[in-house]
């Protein structure tokens, strides 16, 4: 028996979706240019999505320092493993942003999180919902995040584990020097 892979009809990205997206915000990007370039990409990820990935998630990572694009991945309705956009900027001196999206228009994933924390270089994760919602997650002190290491793999596992609810977990996050924000 195979499994079907699709996103629910309630969960398809809509052209209105795109049309009246919002433009991020950011707490480390100041730059109007990096900010409507990352909003330009994000339209161009939901657009992609729906038009040729059936509305499943998929990743784009982006140099905040030289504006390149890096790469795409491409997932299921369920996630997508962004390993190998990791592995493409791991080793580079450069920061970089992540944006996916997410058919269940909600927040980062345990996954998600614990992507963010161990890619030294990645400053910043963003979801993009299906239907709009922008959730964005932004590193502040990497050295507030070295020091307290096993304090925070101890919160992503409990909310990985269902123990402690999302904004529990990102209420003991902010403790090391992270901004999240939701719009």
């Amino acid at each position: 028996m195979i499994l079907e892979d699709t996103v629910s009809e309630e969960n398809r990205i809509l052209q209105t979706v795109i049309d009246n997206l919002r433009k991020p915000q950011f707490a480390t990007i100041s730059e109007d240019i990096v900010v409507d370039y990352i909003f330009e990409y994000s339209k161009k990820l939901l657009s992609y999505a729906m038009t040729k990935h059936g509305s499943k998630e998929m990743a784009y990572a982006i140099n905040l320092n030289t504006l390149d694009f890096i790469g795409a991945e491409f997932g299921t309705s369920k996630s997508v493993n962004i390993a190998s956009l990791v592995d493409r900027i791991d080793d580079s001196e450069c920061i970089f942003i992540v944006l996916h999206n997410h058919p269940s228009d909600g927040p980062f994933s345990a996954r998600d999180l614990n992507t963010f924390f161990i890619t030294p270089n990645m400053a910043v994760l963003m979801v993009i919902g299906n239907k709009g919602s922008i959730y964005t997650i932004e590193k502040t002190e990497r050295e507030l995040i070295d020091d307290n290491y096993m304090e925070i793999k101890k919160a992503l596992i409990a909310y990985r584990q269902k123990e402690v609810p999302f904004d529990e977990t990102v209420k003991e996050l902010e403790k090391y020097g992270i901004i999240y924000r939701s719009l």
